[in-house]
């Protein structure tokens, strides 16, 4: 995200500073790009006079702002990617001195930077700061300004950190993010343990699966079932026979319940986070899927 961000910026005029770990395996990628790059260790934060926006991982800006913070000027505008580590940090409260503003592009990132090359619809959903109210205005003119050097279109979703950063832990973070890989994997196991080939279990479950997502995002859910055939609509209601009680609201609850009242400080952790992606990395390494995924890009 943030090489995405930052080449964004600077195709549109806007001077931009990287500041990395000693010995980060991208310096000479930034500083090839043309960016003017720093070492986090040896910067100095007292001399920032421009916002600093936290592209890095969510659960490093708590060490961060307790190693840098009290060197950094006050009212500096800190721009967050994600709600997350200020609410579940509190950041507010600890450091009342800088301003906060959430700036969260609803994209990954290489979508940032193609749409932004193509000029294609890019969201984000932000949180002005609390900021003196005769400045208000110009705060809001500011991220409009970034918004729009970004490549992302106007108006900007309000929101709060709060906010943004449960909507994201609870859909495209969790629910998402488990379903549409791990559902994919279901079918197509499936079908292999029925006969069907693996190219062909492949396409149908995993293929076929970005088509159905660019056709809803096209025309909408209500056009979407007069778009596909006769047969995929009367399967879908088929289908829905099966599965409707299996994802049902009562469990969205649920988990809604769950996330609300966890501690997300303590639940999404370095050490958690490094333990799931081992685990991930292990079952996904020789997965029929994924060899079927593999060898589909060595067709294209």
């Amino acid at each position: 995200m943030a090489k995405a961000v930052a080449q964004n910026l600077q195709d549109s005029g806007w001077k931009i500073s990287i500041i990395l770990r000693t010995g980060s395996i991208r310096a000479k990628d930034a500083t090839n790009l043309g960016f003017s790059v720093h070492q986090m260790e040896n910067f100095h934060w007292s001399n920032l006079s421009t916002p600093l926006f936290f592209l890095f991982p969510d659960h490093e800006h708590k060490s961060f702002l307790e190693k840098y913070g009290g060197q950094l000027p006050k009212d500096t505008l800190l721009l967050y990617a994600h709600g997350f580590s200020h609410t579940a940090f509190d950041f507010a409260k600890k450091y009342p001195e800088f301003h906060h503003s959430l700036f969260a592009l609803k994209a990954i990132a290489h979508e940032v930077r193609q749409n932004y090359l193509s000029q294609k619809l890019l969201m984000a959903a932000v949180d002005i700061p609390t900021v003196p109210p005769e400045t208000v205005t110009e705060m809001a003119q500011w991220l409009d300004s970034m918004a729009l050097a970004c490549g992302i279109s106007l108006p900007l979703i309000k929101s709060s950190f709060k906010e943004e950063c449960l909507a994201d832990l609870f859909t495209e973070q969790s629910i998402l993010c488990y379903f549409i890989p791990y559902l994919s994997e279901k079918i197509f196991t499936v079908m292999q343990k029925k006969g069907i080939s693996s190219e062909i279990a492949f396409v149908e479950s995993f293929y076929e699966m970005k088509l159905i997502v660019d056709a809803l995002m096209e025309v909408g859910p209500k056009k979407f079932f007069s778009l596909i055939s006769p047969n995929a609509l009367m399967g879908s209601e088929w289908a829905r026979k099966f599965y409707q009680n299996e994802i049902s609201l009562n469990k969205m609850n649920e988990h809604w319940k769950e996330l609300t009242n966890t501690n997300l400080a303590d639940e999404f952790t370095v050490q958690k986070y490094r333990s799931e992606k081992q685990h991930n990395e292990d079952y996904w390494k020789d997965n029929p899927l994924q060899l079927a995924f593999e060898k589909w890009k060595e067709r294209k």
